[in-house]
């Protein structure tokens, strides 16, 4: 294993004593010191900057957490709202209501959709052709010894026989009849689901926007009108009933009556009825004494058909079109539903692939730091473990000459800086005598012998 090298102590010490030096003060760390300090008041910088904003993310957090609350419960209560105005107010047209509840939009009921019925096998496809069969064949065994003894016969036949290529034929046609009935039935119930989280979300949207209404109120201290439930609908039509048919008997009483009360300017209702009602049993025991109210009586009832058939075409045209009116507002109300439900599904998956595209980058970064700082890590290592570079004669003389030299120029000049010292050393190590700078020399390469022998023995370490 390779040693770092450096210069040994006895050479060290002749390389001293070559030089005529005095007692040297300590080590300037002054550069070191001024570094250490600049990067740590930087980096105290940072930490509050970012406490700082770590803070105020928290405050918006709770402020934002305590407003969805407040909506949340603001929503549970809306169902309540127009009971609870109800009561105080004394009705719902009341002017005193505290909020409008929304309407909301009602599904139809879905259609009950039947899951298609499962394909059946080739081995169940033969099971049916030959099972009378082999009861036929077999009347004393149970039902499951049957199916044992089919089973039997059908691993009996051979592989590409003409009557399994025939089941397994009926077997293809019915998996792909399943198939296609698989399709329509997922293609079906997918569609009544998207309309019923559709409306779901519709719905939650308008009660959420009427909490956020009750609560600006509630801050405000105002109170809305919650308009009546008839003025928000189309006012339609009221088609009467037709008249009832009038009786023979009353028929008889409406063109006699004014006749007995002019008569009897005093008498009472009752009176006026029990004098009629005696005349006309009078009426009804003559020939054809009726005659004329019966007629009368017939045309009425005629004319009470005719109108009954007029009011019901009439009633069922009016329902036709308030059922038409009913679907095209849902219609319209649904495909609002279905756009906005659709919108918010994407902006969910775009959400969700933003995320997921991030949160690859984020890892793929982490990776490509852990690799680097790897990498770093192994060539650190590495040049730990190579032998130090060989040092040139003025590096020995710098070696031993600074300390004295930054020495002096403190005392001439009052500094003594890195670039200073440099330029002072390499003054003096150009005026140097040869036979000093000749030791130096000799030293470097020594160290240059030392470098190459360590680093051979690297290398084949490494190899």
């Amino acid at each position: 294993m390779p040693r770092r090298a450096g210069t040994t102590t006895a050479s060290r010490r002749g390389a001293l004593q070559t030089v005529d030096t005095n007692e040297l003060p300590p080590v300037d760390e002054a550069f070191k010191a001024k570094k250490t300090t600049v990067s740590g008041s930087k980096a105290k910088e940072l930490l509050c900057s970012i406490e700082e904003k770590e803070q105020e993310n928290q405050a918006l957090k709770s402020k934002t957490l305590e407003l969805e609350d407040q909506v949340a419960a603001l929503t549970e209560q809306l169902n309540s709202v127009q009971i609870n105005a109800n009561k105080q107010t004394g009705g719902p047209n009341s002017q005193k209501a505290v909020a409008a509840v929304p309407e909301l939009l009602t599904a139809p009921q879905a259609p009950a959709i039947q899951a298609p019925r499962r394909y059946t096998t080739s081995y169940m496809h033969y099971c049916s052709a030959n099972r009378e069969k082999v009861k036929s064949e077999n009347p004393e065994v149970s039902h499951m010894e049957v199916t044992k003894i089919l089973g039997l016969r059908w691993k009996a036949l051979p592989a590409f026989s003409e009557e399994i290529e025939h089941f397994n034929k009926l077997a293809e046609q019915d998996k792909a009849r399943y198939d296609e009935e698989m399709r329509v039935y997922k293609t079906k119930t997918a569609a009544y689901e998207e309309e019923r989280k559709a409306l779901e979300y519709y719905n939650q949207q308008l009660k959420t926007q009427a909490a956020l209404e009750l609560y600006e109120q509630a801050i405000s201290g105002t109170s809305a009108v919650a308009p009546s439930t008839a003025s928000n609908k189309t006012s339609k039509a009221v088609i009467q009933p037709p008249k009832k048919p009038m009786s023979a008997f009353v028929c008889y009483s409406a063109d006699k009556r004014s006749d007995i009360k002019a008569k009897n300017p005093g008498m009472e209702f009752a009176e006026v009825s029990k004098i009629v009602s005696e005349e006309w049993a009078k009426v009804q025991k003559r020939k054809n004494g009726a005659k004329k109210w019966n007629t009368l009586a017939a045309k009425d009832k005629e004319r009470y058909e005719k109108e009954l058939a007029d009011y019901a075409t009439k009633v069922a045209e009016q329902k036709r079109i308030e059922e038409e009116r009913t679907r095209q507002e849902y219609e319209l109300m649904r495909e609002k539903a279905l756009s906005a439900y659709r919108q918010k599904v994407e902006s969910e998956v775009a959400v969700s692939q933003f995320k997921k595209n991030r949160a690859a980058e984020l890892s793929k970064e982490k990776e490509e730091r852990a690799k680097a700082r790897e990498e770093k890590q192994k060539k650190k290592a590495e040049k730990a473990l190579m032998p130090k570079r060989n040092m040139t004669a003025f590096f020995f003389f710098s070696n031993d000459a600074r300390e004295h030299t930054k020495f002096e120029l403190m005392s001439t000049h009052g500094s003594a800086t890195v670039t200073e010292v440099s330029i002072e050393l390499g003054r003096r190590w150009a005026n140097l005598e040869q036979n000093k700078k000749d030791y130096y020399i000799e030293l470097a390469a020594e160290d240059k012998l030392r470098y190459d022998a360590e680093m051979e023995e690297f290398n084949t370490f490494a190899k």
